[in-house]
């Protein structure tokens, strides 16, 4: 290893590593000039950040006496993992230079590096922000599923309505307490509660995406001297009220999803939750598959299309009716399957354990830490 020597007349490079080995830095910093783009502020105070002020003011680039006074900006990444498995021994100092990692003997003795550096500090710090950010995901998601509701309230009624929006509003209530540090037994009672509720409401949705299958199958064909439009109408208005169900029963299950994550974080990941993982991934691909209700109901309107006919109208009308409904399974239906399997995968993201793993932009001035920003 290549150690870095002061006294040949080498300036050292903007970037700090210290670990036992360059290679696996348990901390990177560098010095930045400018706020990341996209971040958000970390709270100092709940995450200990305060605690990086030691190592931050003691390296030459962030405590010269010529710029002690100014605002200065560090990028510094946390190895979470690395930091949990650390002894606390043998750290070193690195830097950067002309692409080599080189040892910065000079700039930390190990005894003095040892005091600044306290790897249990650094990984509860990068466990802290991430859950935060995990935090600030769920509430987001909470966010897009009570507007997926809004835009679909005309059609719900009174007491489904409020059957969801109230799991949300409490889902949201669940969210800040866990982002205070707050845990409470009865918040866990509550959550398996809101999963049986919303369980259930995904099982009647199901319930009436078949009916509607049924439904489609017993429309009388035009009779004798009727046109084809009536039953055009009709199948058009059906696949509407499909659509409708296949958002709410979306909506429902994003809310699941983000239950179970809120769940976690009170419970750890116990055998319940990871039945209940398999469960869920399990129900979301019964509904998608080609023998799920969505499926059958298509197949239903397909055949209807297909059997369109009427004894007083040009075959050029009815092509024109088929092709009107037909748009609605090559067309709308893909997209509207996509888009409710992304945001369910989305929502199912939420539960899946998150390394420890932190790159913050802090501002120093006058030689303090004053702010903290997640990229």
């Amino acid at each position: 290893m290549d150690v870095f020597n002061e006294s040949k007349g080498q300036e050292p490079s903007d970037t700090l590593i210290i670990g036992v080995t360059g290679d696996k830095p348990l901390v990177t910093v560098k010095r930045v000039s400018v706020y990341p783009m996209n971040s958000t502020a970390v709270d100092r105070t709940a995450s200990g950040i305060d605690r990086l002020s030691p190592l931050l003011q003691a390296i030459p680039s962030a405590a010269a006496a010529s710029e002690i006074a100014q605002t200065r900006l560090m990028e510094v990444a946390i190895n979470g993992p690395l930091a949990k498995v650390a002894n606390g021994e043998g750290f070193r100092a690195f830097n950067i230079e002309g692409g080599r990692i080189r040892e910065h003997a000079t700039l930390f003795e190990p005894e003095r590096l040892q005091n600044l550096v306290n790897s249990a500090a650094l990984f509860q710090i990068a466990s802290v922000v991430v859950a935060q950010k995990h935090l600030a995901d769920i509430s987001a998601k909470l966010d897009d599923i009570k507007a997926g509701i809004d835009a679909i309230n005309a059609y719900l009624s009174d007491k489904r309505r409020s059957e969801i929006t109230g799991a949300l509003k409490y889902l949201g209530q669940v969210a800040v307490m866990l982002h205070h540090g707050e845990r409470d037994d009865a918040a866990r009672a509550q959550l398996e509660f809101i999963e049986r509720e919303l369980g259930g409401i995904n099982d009647h949705l199901v319930l009436s995406l078949e009916a509607l299958k049924k439904k489609v199958d017993g429309f009388d064909s035009p009779g004798l001297f009727d046109g084809s439009s009536g039953l055009v109408s009709k199948l058009g208005l059906e696949q509407e009220a499909a659509e409708r169900l296949v958002e709410e029963w979306k909506l429902c299950m994003s809310a699941r999803w983000v239950a179970s994550s809120l769940l976690s974080q009170i419970t750890g990941q116990t055998s319940l939750l990871t039945k209940r993982e398999e469960d869920l991934n399990s129900e979301v691909h019964a509904f998608f598959s080609k023998q799920g209700p969505l499926e059958k109901f298509n197949t239903a309107l397909d055949g209807r299309i297909d059997t369109l006919s009427s004894v007083w109208e040009w075959q050029s009308t009815i092509q024109i009716n088929r092709i009107k409904l037909r748009q609605w399974s090559e067309e709308r239906l893909p997209k509207l399957k996509i888009d409710a399997q992304s945001d369910i995968q989305g929502a199912s993201t939420l539960l899946l354990e998150r390394e420890a793993n932190v790159t913050l932009t802090i501002e120093m001035r006058a030689g303090e830490l004053v702010g903290a920003y997640q990229h």
